[in-house]
């Protein structure tokens, strides 16, 4: 999976390439201490003669697992309010709860861990 810079919503030739920078900086480092992140690489993807800089994220889903947007799964859940747009969370944690794909406990406590560590590196940067 490649993931792009976003284009500045002000200035439709500019790019953010920190998204990338960070998504490979930070994996880099989760995995380093020991906490399991995806792999990454950064590198650069070019069309129609523009280059931008991408980290490429290996594919770690197998035949009997996908990788699903959060909306859906939330969007799964019938009681489900604001139609999965909500970022608080506690309405977060909820959907985790009540979702039936895996393990609740544990994508909860998979889910805390990183939102700790995440937390931990954008205050110590």
């Amino acid at each position: 999976m490649l993931k792009f810079p976003k284009r500045d919503t002000k200035n439709k030739n500019h790019y953010y390439t920190d998204g990338c920078l960070s998504e490979y900086i930070a994996s880099h480092i989760f995995n380093m201490l020991g906490l399991k992140a995806k792999e990454t690489i950064l590198d650069t993807y070019e069309y129609n003669d523009k280059v931008r800089t991408v980290a490429a994220c290996k594919d770690f889903t197998n035949e009997r697992e996908i990788v699903s947007d959060f909306l859906l799964v939330k969007n799964s859940i019938i009681n489900s309010s604001l139609n999965g747009s909500s970022t608080e969370l506690k309405d977060i944690i909820d959907t985790i709860r009540k979702q039936k794909f895996v393990d609740s406990k544990e994508l909860e406590e998979h889910f805390l861990e990183h939102v700790c560590n995440r937390c931990f590196y954008w205050k110590s940067g």
